[in-house]
């Protein structure tokens, strides 16, 4: 298998696989027509907002990834071609294979002028089904004056890979796809994966046509689940105390259907969604079959938008003089795409209506300014643009403007309306009239908390203690929903919160910010557990972090969880745990252990942390590194350590591996563990609840008497 290989069209997909190649080692040559983008990545920048594609870039680009504008340089200094460049949509549906033709043309013309025996051309671009067959290979033939099979082979690569996770949709596909000319190119490919792959997908070779038809297939059943889950949120709307969030999280574990992409919300967008659905309709007709439940979809996503607008009117007619806020631009999180994005269909709506409209994207602005010019407002902060309007629309499901509008607490009144229902009404303040799309608005009950970005999670709510979002959970809550994480291979952190940081979280808000964007805050104290009863959760108990390890340590038993340690002090303490829990759960899978060392890694350290940590594949990272840094480091390392499920446990490494002592179990239940720590180590704790508990009672009074808490 040679080491060189070559990528045609370094736009976000083609930049984001090159660079994955140039990470596995081999040397790689990117081609570019756009001279600018070629000198940038030469430089190590990268445009976009993809943190894990900049970093690959600011690591490989110039190096071992070079780009260049040559296309010649492609079969010069490679063995393997992809060609990942824009294939757009014709008027018909049909894809456009103008820019793969003319690339293609090059770099045949340039094969002709070798003498080296073979050539793989690998097409990861969206085509229309026959186009490879029917232009693509003889065009090549014709160019390079070479036979399929003999002189050149080809395959069909699609790639299936979101937007604002390119890395990581490359580097843990679910499902390969490879249509080949022959068995030999179909395993080159095959062996490509593998060098970039850090999981096992799925593979599957088949015939170039049938691989055709299987990429827009894939993405066609999409959207019609997509349109199924709006078509169950907009019906709950007419139902008295129906959540279709609960439903889909329901019926999604039957694994005939699965949960992804049943959460109802807006119309589905992007770039490849609705030219997908296009095409597939038009590769229908030009065979003679009518594609109904294609057609009903496209109605449902285009009946979506008008639904979209009409709720947002409707609800401006009770403050007709107010202004209009739209808190997200991008189709989706994560990326400044703004590709038929349903929110910028909003706003054009709500504009075309003579509305007043004030506007935020922190990745998407510049894009907006380009298109809508100065038609609306553009606001330079989410909380400006929060506090500048009467009515405010979550039309993204980034956490962000989750965070921004229950942190908000301006005097005014102000609707928020929910598109995606990821607000927790118990974070908002009264002055806050809350309307989600999707549930009735006689609902008595509050919507499902979600902090994920796009799939739907349990019906868990968060109770809000001093600013801090506690979920209203038991042991066996916590440990189904962490469980769904795995299964769904849906990476998320779990924070376990006492007292004391609660407290911590009043003091520094940034802290606050990391729990309230975490998956699941436990109740890790029994003060928090019984606050939480008492606001009328009865079902909430304690989650003891050390006893949360062993419960999924024995469920890992039957399900086979990968487990991976970091964390201790001393650094033997994590070996001696690891021993102790394999002794006590034998077969327990524990995939791997790290002991950081006391003090902060340097980035190159921390880049070598993580490849060890991926390299085993975990299902569940847990970390021990106290109260405020592993907090920060869940949260740094979410997009970037390959497990569904980080779980921060602070001394529970030290109690497991028999380094310090617990409470009695009378004590705990009493709340009086604090207690028992502060008379095994009173140098160390004894400021921490000397001074801390007070604070917290005292600022639980202010809570409770309608007053803002003090961090004193």
């Amino acid at each position: 298998m040679s080491d060189r290989v070559s990528v045609v069209g370094l736009g976000k997909l083609g930049l984001g696989l090159a660079t994955l190649f140039a990470d596995s080692g081999m040397e790689t040559t990117g081609i570019d027509v756009d001279e600018s983008l070629v000198a940038l990545i030469n430089s190590g920048r990268a445009p976009g907002v993809e943190a894990a594609l900049n970093e690959l870039v600011a690591r490989h680009g110039g190096k071992n990834l070079r780009a260049t504008t040559l296309h010649q340089e492609a079969i010069e200094h490679s063995d393997v071609t992809y060609l990942l460049v824009a294939t757009p949509s014709r008027p018909n549906g049909d894809f456009s294979n103008r820019y793969l033709e003319a690339a293609l043309s090059t770099l045949s013309a340039a094969l002709s002028k070798t003498r080296k025996p073979y050539h793989l051309f690998v097409i990861g671009s969206t085509v229309t089904p026959g186009s490879i067959e029917g232009t693509l290979i003889p065009l090549i033939e014709r160019c390079s004056g070479r036979r399929l099979n003999q002189g050149f082979g080809i395959c069909y690569d699609p790639e299936f890979v979101a937007l604002g996770a390119v890395v990581k949709g490359f580097r843990e596909p679910d499902l390969v796809i490879i249509g080949e000319s022959d068995r030999r190119a179909g395993e080159q490919v095959e062996q490509l994966h593998h060098r970039i792959c850090s999981n096992q997908p799925a593979i599957r070779h088949m015939s170039i046509l049938n691989a055709e038809i299987a990429k827009v297939t894939l993405n066609v059943f999409l959207t019609i689940k997509i349109s199924f889950g709006n078509m169950l949120a907009n019906l709950c709307e007419h139902v008295p105390g129906a959540n279709p969030d609960v439903i889909s999280e329901a019926v999604g574990h039957d694994r005939r259907i699965a949960p992804q992409y049943l959460r109802g919300g807006l119309a589905y967008g992007g770039p490849c969604f609705p030219r997908d659905t296009r095409a597939f309709r038009a590769l229908a007709r030009k065979h003679g079959y009518e594609p109904l439940l294609v057609d009903a979809t496209e109605r449902v996503n285009e009946f979506q938008g008008h639904h979209l607008l009409d709720q947002v009117i409707a609800e401006a007619q009770k403050s007709p003089r107010g202004s209009i806020g739209v808190l997200g631009l991008s189709f989706k999180p994560g990326t400044e795409v703004m590709t038929e994005s349903p929110s910028l269909r909003l706003v054009r709506g709500l504009v075309d209506r003579k509305r007043n409209v004030v506007v935020y994207d922190p990745h998407a602005l510049p894009l907006a300014r380009t298109l809508l010019q100065d038609r609306v407002n553009y606001a330079d902060s989410l909380e400006s643009c929060i506090a500048s309007c009467q009515i405010c629309v979550i039309a993204n499901p980034d956490r962000i403007y989750k965070e921004a509008v229950e942190s908000y607490r301006g005097a005014e009144q102000k609707t928020i309306f929910d598109c995606w229902r990821v607000i927790d009404p118990n974070m908002l303040a009264p002055n806050l009239v809350y309307v989600a799309l999707g549930l009735s608005a006689s609902k008595a009950v509050s919507p499902a908390f979600h902090s994920n970005k796009l799939e739907a999670r349990m019906s868990i709510n968060r109770v809000n203690i001093l600013g801090v979002g506690v979920n209203a959970v038991n042991m066996e809550m916590a440990l189904n929903e962490i469980e769904g994480w795995i299964e769904r291979r849906e990476p998320n952190f779990v924070l376990n919160v006492p007292a004391h940081c609660i407290v911590e979280c009043l003091r520094n808000e940034e802290l606050r910010k990391i729990y309230n964007r975490a998956g699941l805050v436990n109740p890790d104290g029994m003060p928090i557990a019984w606050i939480a009863r008492w606001m009328g959760h009865r079902h909430v108990d304690r989650v003891y972090g050390p006893d949360l390890m062993l419960a999924l340590c024995e469920r890992s038993l039957s399900s086979g969880y990968r487990h991976f340690l970091y964390g201790g002090w001393p650094p033997e303490v994590v070996d001696i745990l690891a021993a102790r829990l394999k002794e006590r759960f034998p077969g327990l899978r524990i995939v791997g252990t790290f002991a950081p060392p006391f003090r902060p890694l340097t980035p190159e350290e921390d880049d070598e942390v993580v490849r060890k940590i991926n390299s085993t594949n975990p299902d569940i990272v847990w970390i021990g590194l106290g109260a405020a840094k592993e907090e920060y480091w869940a949260e740094s390392h979410l997009e970037r350590v390959a497990a569904p499920a980080l779980i921060g446990v602070g001394a529970a490494f030290d109690f497991h591996a028999g380094v310090k002592p617990q409470a009695p179990r009378w004590m705990m239940r009493s709340g009086l563990e604090w207690f028992f720590r502060l008379l095994t180590e009173p140098r160390r704790l004894g400021p921490r609840y000397l001074k801390d508990n007070p604070v917290f009672l005292w600022n639980m009074l202010l809570q409770v008497l309608g007053r803002e808490p003090r961090p004193l």
